[in-house]
């Protein structure tokens, strides 16, 4: 039997849930974790294999820290203000530029908007994946671990590679004349070094998902030949502000004048007001409920569901189970992106084939940390809502699942001062008997508001636990099998709770993954 080794970075890196334009970095002592090391192998042998793989984990944080590198080396108060002021993703496109504009050779779909935007492009690269399609997805923040920013086919980069390509990177940036008073945005680098790799991995398709801004986004800066919007709130105003206007023309920007067509869901109507000269200017766009319609059709003998979206005379469709029932306009949404994504690129490359319907079957997906459940006996569900919006998604998680139940309900909660309590635990009143209020790992968050008069506000009983395992164990140790506990929050919370149900994130496929996926 071969000794296999596995090496694990747990919390390389935590940060705030927010784009990486305002983020500090806290870079944590890595732990390696092995796991089936074979016990008949020799002394030296397992000293040998622990060795390559703790360099690989102490690789790999080094290249990290090299990511961060240049925003870290201004003081905090360098990076406050409005995002057109204080940032400079020109840098990010420099490197692309000295790297020989590796993101001209795939076909781009950026993604951008105020809720949703790591959900749509998961789900439009698995149904891109599924039609047999090699693709790359960029996804920011990471959950568990910082690899999963860069993907291949739902996979995670390997190790080897991610040092490889970091390193590659590192010569170009090393070179660049970054005045003293800027610096090149984290997730730039990381963007530029997800579409070289992309490039080596010959992909068809590649996602990326921007931040929280467009026009200034170095995520922005790669070559994009398709566009998906998720809703647009008036959120940030701080960065992209100061009025909602603000807030939609900043994420306008990635309109750029590669774009050939956009998908948008449907907007408030002072959002769309705002949107309308700039996707007027596109040649294909598709908004929902305008040009294009998605339901939903139980298939009851499966004990799964079938997401339809109909447009330009097709029907579009996904099998999906229980587990994103809670997302039907993110499923349809994708659906069309996709359908979009092939047509376009087909035409480009001179092939004058019509449209043909999508039908994939996504029961096997897995959206992390997105009403992801990680135990059952009791059921444990993980979420990253942080406004009321999102909180909707969860009751109505709760309530179908809860339906005929007699269990109870309690949620663990963890948001800081800059998200919308009031929102989140005025939604889950309904369904929630007790609330747990926590912080998060992160050290940079602040929590200094009572919530548990909050809660108490609402008539919900209510404690706070501020360390984080604590209260998690707290809830699952006091439920009973038929109760359900939901942890919800920021993300570096979500984080924390995957990692405590030792949840693996090295795929977006179950099947593919380690005990800890359900």
């Amino acid at each position: 039997m071969r000794m296999k080794l596995t090496a694990r970075r747990i919390n390389l890196c935590t940060e705030k849930p927010a784009s990486m334009a305002d983020r500090e970095y806290h870079l944590r002592e890595t732990r390696v974790v092995f796991s089936r090391v074979d016990p008949r192998g020799t002394l030296a042998t397992r000293e040998r294999g622990i060795v390559l793989a703790s360099s690989w984990a102490a690789q790999v944080t080094n290249a990290i820290r090299f990511v961060f590198a240049s925003y870290g080396r201004l003081p905090k108060e360098r990076h406050i203000g409005l995002d057109r002021d204080v940032r400079h993703p020109e840098w990010t496109g420099r490197i692309l530029d000295a790297l020989g504009r590796p993101d001209r050779y795939g076909y781009n779909i950026a993604v951008t908007g105020s809720k949703g935007k790591g959900s749509h492009a998961i789900l439009t690269a698995a149904i891109l994946e599924r039609l047999g399609y090699r693709v790359g997805l960029f996804t920011s923040p990471h959950l568990v671990d910082f690899l999963e920013r860069i993907r291949v086919n739902g996979e995670m980069i390997p190790e080897p590679d991610f040092v490889r390509i970091a390193d590659k990177v590192r010569h170009v940036v090393d070179r660049l004349p970054v005045p003293p008073d800027q610096y090149i945005g984290p997730v730039g680098i990381v963007a530029a070094m997800a579409a070289l790799w992309f490039k080596e991995q010959q992909t068809d398709f590649n996602l990326f998902e921007l931040g929280r801004g467009a026009r200034h986004d170095d995520v922005n800066q790669i070559v994009h030949q398709g566009v998906v919007i998720t809703p647009i709130f008036p959120e940030h105003l701080d960065r992209l502000g100061p009025t909602w206007e603000d807030v939609v023309i900043a994420k306008m920007g990635i309109l750029t004048e590669d774009v050939s067509w956009a998908v948008s869901s449907q907007q408030a109507p002072r959002a769309m007001a705002a949107m309308r000269p700039y996707v007027g200017r596109v040649g294909d766009f598709a908004y929902m409920n305008d040009t294009f319609q998605v339901d939903v059709m139980p298939d009851e003998p499966s004990g799964t569901y079938l997401i339809r979206a109909s447009y330009q005379g097709h029907v579009h469709s996904a099998r999906i189970d229980e587990r994103l029932l809670s997302y039907p306009d993110n499923v349809g949404l994708s659906l069309v992106a996709a359908a979009q994504a092939i047509a376009h690129r087909a035409s480009h490359q001179g092939d004058r084939r019509t449209h043909m319907p999508i039908a994939v079957d996504l029961s096997d997906l897995i959206l992390p940390g997105r009403l992801h459940v990680v135990q059952e006996s009791p059921t444990v569900v993980v979420d990253g809502a942080i406004h009321a919006v999102n909180a909707a998604f969860v009751r109505r998680f709760v309530e179908r699942r809860q339906a005929g139940q007699t269990g109870r309900v309690c949620a663990v909660l963890s948001l800081p001062d800059d998200k919308d309590a009031e929102g989140v635990v005025g939604t889950l009143a309904s369904v929630v008997d007790e609330f747990i209020f926590t912080t998060a790992s992160n050290p940079h968050l602040q929590y200094s508001r009572d919530l548990v008069q909050l809660a108490a506000n609402h008539g919900i009983a209510a404690k706070s636990v501020p360390e984080v395992e604590r209260a998690i164990a707290d809830a699952v140790t006091s439920a009973a099998a038929n109760d359900l506990v939901l942890c919800v929050g920021t993300q570096s919370f979500v984080g924390d709770a995957l990692r405590f149900f030792r949840v693996a994130t090295g795929s977006i496929w179950r099947t593919r993954m380690g005990d800890g996926s359900r």
